[in-house]
């Protein structure tokens, strides 16, 4: 697992539930 792949993951997690 890369930490660069969590950390993009987790953006995009908090984008979408701002879109929301």
């Amino acid at each position: 697992m890369n930490v660069s792949n969590l950390q993009v993951w987790h953006r995009v997690y908090k984008e979408q539930l701002q879109c929301r």
